[in-house]
């Protein structure tokens, strides 16, 4: 993989159209900001198509379960919480009609900060 440049700031992307509104070449306003023609014409095209200077806000991945659901699955590790996660990846496939591995179900129980379950103790024999 490359290795990742620096973005170009906002205020050097107005800069930039500023200059093309103003009837200069890609080349020239390439010489004036120290930046490729390339960078600089990618830059207008942008502006030209989106009419935006700014960068698109890269989109969220989906979500596993509902707030609803992720409620649920925590209201019943708070009253057992022996439980363990694969246990909870099969109430959750049998109750909520999610298909869902254990670790999805550890890191959605460590978001809601409940990072640990309770091993099971062993009962006395004696007092």
């Amino acid at each position: 993989m490359s290795r990742q440049r620096g973005q170009t700031s906002i205020e050097l992307m107005k800069l930039i159209i500023k200059h093309t509104e103003d009837g200069k070449s890609v080349r020239a306003i390439s010489e004036i900001v120290k930046r490729s023609h390339s960078t600089v014409h990618d830059i207008i095209k942008r502006y030209k198509t989106n009419n935006q200077v700014e960068n698109k806000l890269k989109k969220a991945h989906n979500k596993i379960f509902t707030e609803a659901g992720e409620r649920y699955l925590v209201g019943k590790v708070k009253v057992n919480p022996f439980l363990s996660a694969p246990k909870l990846a099969i109430i959750a496939e049998n109750e909520l009609g999610k298909k869902v591995s254990p670790s999805s179900i550890r890191n959605m129980l460590h978001k809601k900060t409940l990072t640990g379950r309770k091993a099971g103790q062993k009962p006395f024999i004696s007092n």
